[in-house]
């Protein structure tokens, strides 16, 4: 189209390409319990990497805490290279108002919008806090990553799907899950109501 407006077509070859329609078959969201949520962040406390040739580790203990702890409890999308977690700013994340702020440049969707931190996060980000462990390790992060998934065996977006389900089990709101973690309602009732208990959410 934008050839033919610039006349650098005379016609646009693309109109006799048939289209395909993939359907996305997706079930319930694969989540972590509680015990399993619990389980794995005191493991991340003693997480430092692989040990090198020098002796040393990739990381120090601890490093890792603050990306899965903002993936986990805030639902941050985890994609390091282009999603919002590699874009996130440290300003943005205002422990004074008990906010996180997405802004539209940092948002998949394009969109702004608010998560609240919630007691559970607060704790871990002022034990663990970004300017002294950054949300993205400079050192070895990729090899860590792919090292934490391979040992806990983590299901792909597992930390935003528990995030979105243990929100609407906890306050029983799919508007307020809908607005804190950026997808639609209708997506929220289809694959996250319902997956959790208030007790255990």
């Amino acid at each position: 189209k934008f050839c033919l407006t610039k006349k650098y077509v005379a016609e646009n070859p693309v109109l006799s390409v048939p289209q395909y329609k993939v359907k996305q078959a997706r079930g319930t969201a694969e989540t972590l319990s509680a015990a399993q949520t619990e389980a794995f962040m005191r493991w991340l406390e003693t997480y430092q990497g692989q040990e090198n040739k020098t002796g040393t580790f990739w990381g120090k203990p601890g490093c890792m805490v603050p990306y899965y702890a903002l993936t986990l409890f805030a639902g941050i999308r985890p994609d390091w290279k282009d999603g919002e977690i590699g874009k996130l700013r440290p300003q943005d994340i205002r422990m004074d108002t008990g906010v996180i702020l997405i802004e539209p440049e940092v948002s998949k969707v394009n969109e702004k919008r608010t998560i609240k931190i919630q007691p559970n996060l607060r704790k871990w980000l002022e034990k663990y806090p970004i300017e002294d462990y950054p949300i993205i390790p400079t050192r070895r992060f990729r090899d860590m990553w792919v090292d934490v998934r391979q040992q806990q065996t983590l299901p792909h977006d597992v930390m935003r799907h528990t995030f979105i389900s243990m929100t609407v089990g906890a306050f029983r709101s799919v508007g307020d899950a809908s607005l804190q973690a950026g997808n639609s309602e209708a997506v929220i009732r289809k694959h996250y109501l319902n997956l959790k208990t208030v007790e255990e959410a």
